[in-house]
């Protein structure tokens, strides 16, 4: 399970992610918080996690021209610098009592945009830090510290913005790229040959060419998609359902949120214990009933913390479908499109959250939360029925798939 973790470029670079992935999480709880509290309306929150996902889709993009084009360790730590940037500025505005939503959400778009344009980078340098036999366990593990950082992230924003308020938990977000940004100086990870034939938006279009032309790959996105639109996009709305559905303190946000994180590491230790054992195919079906499991125990349940169980099942599901989809197309992609099928993956779970959240809160505001999230879940059902279909049974993500 933890085999990648002897390698010491993997390990350091593990550790101080984890670490940084907590702070992001911790700004991604604070600035709907913020939103919230200025405007008290359901689809304000769900603008302000629209302006986050939909600019990061953009910056995927971008990411897509370059990433298989330039040293993949230099773009990273480039572009870890100019996302602090970008939360220095979010913490500066508050601080100076200058927020507003409409600030607010500019920033948090302008943040979206260099996030999109990291997580490609990222999840293509990571295989490049340990050996190919190696790659299946450093991709489950990286996985595992982004649920770390889900869970950690919110419980510990949850526990500081109540005392010492929202400037504290942009400041610590803001501190938290120091780690990684100097792991990321000192790397030594194998390097592949750049891909620079052709224009950069041409070399963007032979990518979706590459992921569309085969059906293994292009059941990544669309998987993502559908994962980030029905599940994913409901955390979002995580001060909502504090306040309105559970009538819950501020603090009770971060709980919520880092319930479905926890689920997130649960779900990541159950991926790399039995990721090897499970056909991949099998594992999307149980991560997919994981959704739906969670949607009706948060839309029906008595007490809050069955809403929590529902959460923390959630949390399992997006590692589940997550890891499944990426484990498959990384193992089988060469060095050369490794890139862009990690941006294929990346924009069809941001397209799914941004636009998701923005549809279920209006959805929200027309019903009620717990009307929109037993929605959610019968229409994931109808969705998955029909993919299933179309991809026949999900089998293209095994192993030992012949169908294209």
């Amino acid at each position: 399970m933890f085999a990648a973790l002897r390698n010491r470029n993997f390990a350091f670079f593990w550790s101080a992610a984890a670490i940084s992935n907590a702070g992001n999480w911790m700004q991604a709880l604070t600035v709907p918080y913020i939103v919230y509290n200025l405007t008290k309306s359901n689809s304000w929150l769900g603008l302000a996690g629209t302006a986050v996902f939909l600019p990061s889709v953009l910056g995927t993009a971008c990411t897509s021209a370059i990433v298989d084009r330039y040293e993949r360790r230099r773009l990273l730590l480039l572009l870890q610098v100019v996302q602090m940037g970008t939360s220095v500025a979010l913490w500066a505005v508050w601080i100076a009592g200058a927020a507003t939503p409409t600030n607010m959400i500019v920033l948090s778009a302008v943040g979206g945009f260099m996030g999109g344009m990291v997580g490609p980078a990222w999840n293509s340098f990571v295989p490049m830090l340990v050996p190919r036999e190696l790659m299946a366990s450093a991709i489950r593990l990286n996985a595992m510290q982004f649920a770390f950082g889900r869970a950690l992230g919110p419980l510990l924003a949850g526990a500081v913005l109540g005392p010492f308020g929202p400037g504290a938990t942009l400041f610590i977000n803001v501190a938290s790229y120091v780690l990684v940004i100097g792991v990321l100086g000192v790397l030594h990870p194998r390097t592949s040959t750049p891909a620079r034939s052709g224009t950069l938006w041409g070399q963007v279009a032979d990518g979706w060419r590459y992921v569309f032309g085969n059906r293994s790959f292009a059941v990544v996105p669309i998987c993502m998609f559908v994962s980030g639109f029905f599940g994913s996009s409901i955390i979002q709305l995580a001060s909502a359902l504090a306040e309105e559905q559970f009538h819950r303190s501020r603090s009770s946000i971060g709980v919520l949120v880092g319930a479905f994180g926890a689920g997130s590491v649960v779900g990541s230790f159950v991926a790399s214990a039995v990721g090897d054992r499970v056909r991949r195919s099998a594992a999307l079906y149980a991560s997919f009933a994981c959704w739906v499991i969670g949607l009706v125990l948060l839309g029906t349940a008595p007490a809050f913390g069955v809403s929590l169980l529902g959460l923390l099942i959630m949390g399992i599901a997006h590692v589940g479908t997550a890891t499944t989809v990426s484990t498959a197309a990384q193992i089988q992609v060469s060095d050369e499109y490794r890139g862009r099928v990690a941006v294929a993956q990346m924009q069809g779970i941001l397209l799914g959250i941004g636009i998701g959240a923005f549809v279920l809160a209006q959805v929200a505001d027309a019903t009620s939360l717990e009307t929109m999230e037993l929605i959610s879940a019968g229409s994931l059902v109808v969705v998955v029925a029909i993919g299933s279909r179309i991809f026949h049974g999900f089998r293209l993500l095994d192993p030992d798939a012949t169908i294209h």
